[in-house]
């Protein structure tokens, strides 16, 4: 069992989709492999500041409109490539016209109440993880989308969840069963009881991969950035840095503390306690 993360950085448009599902079928003809992505490049940040538009009573809808023009320009691509996602452009609609009314009624209220922010952050997880399950379905992979019921949160926080790894065990290997080699989950956030979205805090989509990696006792866990790795300082401010092959999750926790941000303290603690590797690959 191998888990892959993918950041928004590497989901900028459909050639960085498709040069992901590369990947992703390449490590799925060896074992049977879990994907967890991240929200497309910038669409967390228009989400983000379409709800603070909302609250000061400001016009959001030019962020509304950024977001749905950003989600139909790359289904429009994928067609046009022959690689069609059906599902995938019913849920954009569909969320369109929900996060519409929802911002309207946090620019009455003028207030954005938690359990509906943390819905709202997540819709960007929730398009592009439905987007990579159809272009590999598409590409004539056995690819199966789920939602992150398959990662109950183990508090009550909207904002920084954490996940009961114990109790996503089973039902993650539920979901992995089957003939499909191939389970895109969206990162960033798990389906609670009541089934809402709990946040995981931002850049949380690191953490949702290490907890399923953790509940899955899987082999390794990738996490794929725009970044080498580990270095031993910021290579854009010390031009001597250099890359460090290999580090122990108490260096890598160290490293984080003191400002690294390839990969979070929080999103290492899962990997740590169960034992398995962590890869950072560019």
């Amino acid at each position: 069992m191998l888990v892959q993360k993918f950041g928004g950085s590497s989901l900028a448009d459909l050639d960085s989709f498709l040069a992901a599902s590369e990947i992703i079928s390449k490590a799925a003809k060896k074992e049977k492999t879990v994907v967890v992505l991240s929200a497309m490049y910038g669409i967390t940040d228009l989400l983000e500041g379409a709800i603070s538009t909302a609250v000061e009573g400001g016009d959001f809808r030019a962020g509304l409109d950024a977001i749905n023009q950003a989600e139909k320009e790359i289904l429009d691509a994928a067609e046009k490539a022959g690689l069609d996602c059906p599902k995938t452009g019913t849920y954009s609609k569909i969320q369109h016209q929900r996060l519409a009314s929802r911002l309207e009624g946090i620019a009455l209220l003028e207030q954005c109440p938690v359990d509906v922010q943390a819905e709202i952050l997540s819709m960007g997880e929730g398009f592009s993880s439905r987007l990579m399950s159809e272009l590999l379905q598409a590409q004539g992979h056995d690819a199966l989308w789920s939602d992150t019921d398959v990662l109950p949160p183990a508090n009550d926080s909207y904002s920084d969840s954490l996940v009961d790894v114990e109790a996503a065990a089973p039902l993650l290997h539920q979901a992995c069963d089957g003939v499909h080699n191939i389970l895109v989950l969206p990162g960033f956030y798990g389906v609670n009881q009541q089934g809402k979205p709990q946040l995981m805090g931002r850049n949380g989509s690191d953490y949702s991969a290490t907890s399923a990696a953790a509940a899955l006792n899987a082999r390794s866990c990738e996490i794929w950035k725009d970044v080498d790795g580990f270095f031993t300082a910021d290579p854009r401010v010390v031009a001597s840095a250099r890359c460090l092959d290999e580090v122990s999750y108490e260096e890598a926790m160290e490293l984080s503390f003191f400002g690294a941000k390839v990969i979070s303290a929080k999103a290492l603690t899962p990997l740590m306690n169960a034992g398995i590797p962590c890869e950072i690959r560019n």
